[in-house]
This record gives structure tokens, sequence and C-alpha cells, in this order.
């Protein structure tokens, strides 16, 4: 039976390989491996034929590329930015279109001058009488200071007058307006008792005579007259004794009180004006000084930023309005809707940056699986978004060490100045192909066909056909790069050798 078998392989064989080599000859030559499959009649262990598909292993070319998005980048370029020091109001008068073609001192735009004119004047003549106020305060400070030492000498001796005084009447002169208040009353009281006694004496004197006179009758009424006036001013002295005791002194210890302490008061002022005044002049003054200083800064700021009113190209290429980050002009849009006639400059951003559009490169991004597989100096494809645009040459120049925001890692490729047409020029997308891995002469089998050790997930393996064997054979392999749906086998394999694959296959 076995002999059979091998007689009947060894006849069909020719007419096998003739099918097998015209396949071939109608595949495509990335495509001859997938494709190169022939049924072989093989014998089972217990006899019974079975129909196995196999793959005969050829050496292919195979090329792994990473994509990378990115955009075209010029390689020289001049940002124009406006940093004025204090003027900040830039109205456009004239400026080139963006897109033109300028020579390096070529001018590019001009601004309205007349505000900025006037804020000079305006600050030259604060300086000139910033210049008097200080000659001023220069001459006023010595007098002022005498001045404040004058004041607290004054206020000291006032005080200490003050004192004095209020020392004087509690010791002094409140007991004697006290004693004299009470002599007054007193001597009233003595005045009236006299006149009452003389009185009496009188009519006493003459109601012995038993015969009252004309004379002596006005004698009596004039005493009574004295009496009766008399007890007047003693009710008058009374009342003038209870206002003085009750009223006046009082009021007088107050005011006498509340005039030491006013007088103290303003000696502690003056000594606050002494120790402060003088010092406050003083800084005064060069706070004055300063801000002379700050005012000459600011003249001479402006008279600078008066420079900025005509901007000048820096370099020979084309307008670009606004600035490049990574290549994007993300700005230019904007700038052309705002930068004309009566429109305003952007200051301390870049308002435009002169290009020049060779050498070029490309900044893009590769995804951070691709990261792994691309080296500095790899072979690069270049196209643009155009359909019909050209295929450039390049290589992979630059590799950021960490991801991007974006989880991205950024590259830089360099771009052969070599057949880019003229219209390809900084700021159009960019479509590249990074070539990670190239091998003119791989084996490729399906995935499928590499099975994983049960023992040893690290360990791979292909099922081998062979017509002198009955069985397929384990076969031991090491795995390289994978492109749709198939592997690279790096060890294990030889051109020739026939894979066992699956029957669906």
């Amino acid at each position: 039976m076995l002999q059979r078998a091998a007689i009947l392989s060894f006849l069909l064989s020719p007419l096998l390989l003739v099918a097998v080599a015209s396949a071939q000859d109608k595949a495509s030559p990335g495509d001859k491996a997938s494709d190169n499959v022939a049924a072989d009649g093989k014998a089972s262990h217990n006899g019974e034929a079975k129909a196995a598909k196999t793959l005969v292993v050829e050496a292919v070319p195979l090329k792994v590329t990473t994509d990378v998005e990115g955009t075209f980048v010029a390689r020289e370029a001049a940002e124009v930015v406006l940093r004025p020091k204090e003027w900040k109001k830039f109205q456009i008068v004239e400026i080139v279109p963006h897109g033109s073609t300028v020579s390096k001192g070529e001018v590019l735009v001009r601004f309205e001058s007349k505000e900025l004119d006037e804020q000079i004047e305006d600050v030259e003549l604060e300086l000139r009488l910033s210049e008097l106020a200080i000659l001023k305060a220069e001459q006023e400070l010595p007098r002022a200071t005498e001045e404040i030492e004058r004041q607290h000498k004054q206020a000291q001796r006032a005080f200490e007058e003050a004192k004095a005084d209020y020392q004087r009447y509690r010791e002094v002169e409140r007991k004697m307006s006290l004693k004299s208040a009470e002599m007054r009353l007193k001597a009233i009281k003595q005045s009236v008792e006299n006149a009452r006694e003389e009185l009496r004496q009188l009519e006493k004197m003459y109601e012995a005579d038993d015969l009252t006179e004309e004379t002596e009758e006005i004698i009596l009424q004039r005493q009574r007259s004295d009496v009766e006036q008399a007890e007047f001013r003693l009710e008058n002295a009374k009342h003038d004794h209870k206002v003085t005791v009750n009223i006046d002194i009082p009021r007088r210890d107050i005011a006498r009180k509340e005039s030491l302490d006013q007088s103290e008061l303003a000696l502690q002022r003056a000594k606050t004006a002494l120790e402060t005044d003088r010092a406050r002049a003083k800084y005064e003054l060069e706070q004055q000084r300063q801000s002379r200083l700050e005012a000459i800064e600011r003249h001479a700021n402006l008279v600078q930023d008066r420079s900025l009113l005509e901007v000048r190209s820096p370099a020979d290429g084309v307008v670009y309005y606004g600035g490049a980050v990574e290549g994007k002009w993300d700005d230019t849009s904007k700038l052309i809707g705002s930068m004309r006639p009566f429109g305003d400059a952007p200051i301390d951003s870049v308002m435009m940056t002169i290009v020049k559009t060779r050498p070029l490169y490309v900044i893009g991004s590769v995804e951070e699986g691709a990261r792994p597989s691309i080296k500095i100096g790899q072979a690069a494809t270049i196209e643009t978004a155009a359909e019909e645009g050209p295929k450039l040459s390049g290589k992979l120049k630059k590799i950021s060490k960490i991801p991007q925001g974006d989880k991205k890692y950024r590259v830089e490729l360099s771009v052969e100045s070599k057949g880019i047409p003229d219209w390809v020029v900084p700021g159009l997308s960019a479509k590249a192909e990074i070539t990670t891995y190239e091998n003119s002469e791989a084996l490729m089998v399906p995935k499928s066909a590499v099975k994983t050790d049960d023992q040893d997930p690290d360990a791979k393996y292909v099922m081998i056909a062979s017509p002198e064997i009955d069985k397929p054979q384990k076969r031991a392999v090491k795995v390289g790069k994978s492109k749709d749906g198939k592997v690279e086998i790096v060890d294990g394999l030889k051109a020739g050798d026939k894979v066992l694959l699956k029957k669906d296959q």
C-alpha cells in the first residue's frame, strides 16, 4: 500500500509543479507566497487518504512602513514681531499683502504716527513741569523743616505755660475766687446789718423826743432807703455767690483742664510732625525725583517705539501673516482679516513671517504604537495631499523624546529639493511613509500557519508537509515583521519548504 502511494505521488509531482508555476506567473510578486498553494495527496497514519493545503515557501520582497501626517515647513524663516516698550496702539496705514514676495530691507508695514507724536509731546511737557516742581521742593525742604521744628518748640512752650497756669489755678486762683465770693457776701451782709442798726438807732433817738420834726423824718426816710438798697445788694450778692460757687468755678475748672489737655495734644501733634513730616518731605521729594526718572524712561521708550512705525523685511522671502507652530499657520486667516489699513497690528506676538520656500522639511507625528520601530536615518517617501502630486524622498531626522498631548510622537523629515514643484510651499499638508523594515528575500507565511507551543508561549512553530513523510512534522521557527495578515519567518524555514495550512486557506 505504501509503495503504491509513493509511486502515485512520484507520477503526479511534475503535473502539480506545472500547475503551481502557472498560478504563480499570474500572481503579483508580493502575493506569490500566499497564492502558491497546492493540494497533496497524503496517506494518513491509519491508511485513509486525506486532502490538505500547503504553501510552498518562497522569498518575496517585504517592506514595512509607518504613516506620518504632517506639514511642509520652511527651513529658513524670519519672524516679524512688534515688541514696543511703551506704546500699545499700532494702527496700520500701509501693509504688504499676505503671500507677497519681498526683499530684505523692503517696507512691510507703516503705522499712524499722530497719536504717538502727541504722547511724546505730552511727556516732554510733563518733564519740564516736574523739573520745576523738584527745584521748588528742593528749595522749600529746608524752610519746611525749620517751620516744623519751630512749631514743635512753640507747642512745647505753650504746654509748659498751660501746665503752670493750671497748677496755679488749682493751688491759688480757685481758692482765691471762692474766698473772694465769700468775702463779698459777708461784706454786704455786714453793710446791711450796719444800715439796719443805724436805722434802729435813729428811730430810737427820734422816738424819745416825742416829736418828729420834718428834717428828722427826711433823715429816717433816707436811712430806710439805704437799708432797702443794702438788702437788695445782699440778695444780689447771695445770687452771685451761688452762681460763682456752683457754676462759674466748676466751669472754670473744666475750661482750665481742657486748655491743658489741648496744649498737651498740640504738643503730641507737634512731636509727630517733627518725627514724620520732616521725613515725609524728604520722601515726597525723592518720589518726585523717581517719578521724573520714570517719565524720562517713558519718554525714551516712546521715542524708541516711534522707530517701529515703519517695519522693514529682515530677509528675502514670501510674506506669511502670523507665525507657524509646528508648521501650522493657525492665526493666518484671522490676521488676513484684521491686518489691513485702519486696523490694529498685534503686539508681542508674531505679526508676519518672512519665509524662504526652499529648502523644505516636514514636521509630523506618528502613533505611539509605531515609536519602537522608527529610527533616525530611516528613508521616507513624502507626498502632498494632491492626487497627482509628486513623490519626494527624505529621511527621518528627529524624534521627540516624549509624546505630545495627543499621545503622538513628533517627527521631523528631511525633503530632497530635487523635483519639488513650485506650488509646494510651507504650510501645505504632507503625507509620508517611513520605511521601518525592508527585506528583498523575506520568507512570508500566513499568521494562522504559525502556532504557539502549549508549553512555551514564546516558542513558535509551523507544520511541514513532505511527500516522503506520512505525517506532517512540527518545526520550530522564529518570526519577524508582520504585514497584511502574514508574518516573516526569519529562522526555521527555507525557500521550497511546504507549510501546512488550514483547510479553509
